[in-house]
């Protein structure tokens, strides 16, 4: 196969985003394309797989060419030659492409027997996964969480209905597939560009992972409820509250940043929802709001560690400083927010994670505090990547009782 030269060029363009502008995989290719207006699907296709591979992959092709994470033009070239010369990819007259032989085979035969480098993880990571998880579990669960993510996508019922959409899509030969217990998904079986669609543009689906959505349904809605989302970022999940609840009622969105709240009100808009309100957190809501909810979600901030599958540079963007600051945010999210529930309601705390310490060790510590000892635990789910093939989720729901 004959590699064209506006592809890696392209290739290296997205790389170097990444790696040295430090931006996130999906933007980086998002901005790629944008300057390669003039690629096909195929073209596009080829860029998304080689560059999340190579970022799923990193710290083994980081150790077959000796970069060592110092990444300038020339290490970034390495990394796309060794990335074709493994995987077999084809030629390329490019001149910058450097040429490998077997020993490179050597090498790779030789390490991809150690976990480091055949799931690519830092060493801490992977320390953290044997402690928590446990040696056998952890080492399931990394490789699920490095196979690719399926395209989910959330029927949004209030402009359309799930046989509906299916029709849609068959007319513009886009494949679904229904999955048991997932009430509002489909899975999109070929990869394409929903965002270019219609059907995106009207407001019919959002992209949002099976696990995901099980957390609105956890929540027992009803319209006369007080409902607030309180780290509800771009809103992914208020806006299926404010759908299984058909537009009735109202939902509090909140968020510390504005910019989420203002990306939040712009796809409501698309999505013909009105019954949410956006709102900046800080003390005075806080204290103002106390024991007014009959529903409060807690989305922490987690380390995303769950959600490998469609974020596969978290990994490099977190390191066992910044988890455990993020462990001590969720524990004083947990405390302050917990004060927004009024007597008999639900606290729903959610994470993308699947590590004890972000999870249940956060909730058995809440409980066993001063804040907590209003709590029961009602319910706690651990959605593991490997069993669902989804997301790795954490969903606990507290009730206050007295």
């Amino acid at each position: 196969m004959k590699l064209h030269n506006n592809l890696i060029e392209g290739l290296f363009q997205c790389l170097k985003l990444i790696l040295i502008d430090k931006l996130y995989a999906h933007k980086a290719i998002e901005l790629t394309f944008k300057k390669n207006k003039s690629w096909g699907s195929r073209d596009r296709g080829f860029i998304a797989e080689f560059i999340y591979s190579i970022i799923r992959y990193l710290r083994l092709y980081d150790k077959l060419t000796d970069v060592n994470f110092d990444y300038n033009d020339r290490n970034i070239w390495k990394l796309i030659s060794v990335y074709i010369y493994i995987n077999k990819l084809g030629n390329s007259d490019n001149e910058n492409i450097i040429k490998f032989d077997s020993r490179i085979n050597s090498i790779h035969n030789k390490i991809i027997s150690q976990r480091i480098y055949k799931e690519s993880i830092p060493d801490w990571l992977d320390e953290l996964g044997v402690k928590e998880i446990g040696e056998e579990k952890w080492g399931i669960e990394i490789k699920a969480l490095n196979n690719p993510a399926e395209l989910c996508i959330r029927v949004n019922t209030i402009k359309t209905s799930k046989a509906k959409l299916k029709k849609d899509f068959e007319k513009i030969n886009i494949a679904t597939q229904e999955v048991g217990e997932y009430k509002d998904g489909l899975i999109v079986t070929k990869r394409v560009n929903l965002f270019r669609t219609k059907e995106f543009k009207n407001g019919l689906f959002e992209i949002q992972d099976f696990s995901s959505q099980l957390v609105a349904y956890s929540l027992d809605l009803n319209p006369k409820l007080k409902i607030i989302d309180t780290c509800a970022g771009a809103g992914g999940k208020t806006l299926h509250i404010a759908s299984i609840l058909n537009n009735k009622g109202n939902v509090i969105a909140t968020d510390i940043y504005q910019h989420k709240l203002d990306e939040l009100k712009r796809r409501a808009r698309r999505n013909g929802i009105h019954n949410i309100t956006t709102k900046i957190i800080d003390k005075k809501f806080l204290k103002r709001n106390k024991e007014k909810f009959d529903r409060v979600l807690i989305d922490a901030p987690c380390s995303g560690f769950g959600v490998m599958k469609r974020n596969p540079d978290s990994k490099w963007k977190i390191d066992k400083i910044k988890f455990n600051s993020i462990l001590e945010d969720q524990k004083e999210i947990l405390k302050n927010h917990s004060k927004l529930v009024k007597m008999g309601g639900f606290l729903i705390y959610v994470t993308c994670s699947i590590f004890p310490s972000e999870n249940n060790f956060q909730i058995e510590e809440f409980l066993n505090s001063e804040k907590g000892k209003n709590f029961n635990l009602i319910s706690e789910q651990n959605i593991s990547p490997h069993k669902s093939g989804f997301d790795g989720f954490y969903i606990a729901k507290l009730e206050r009782v007295c």
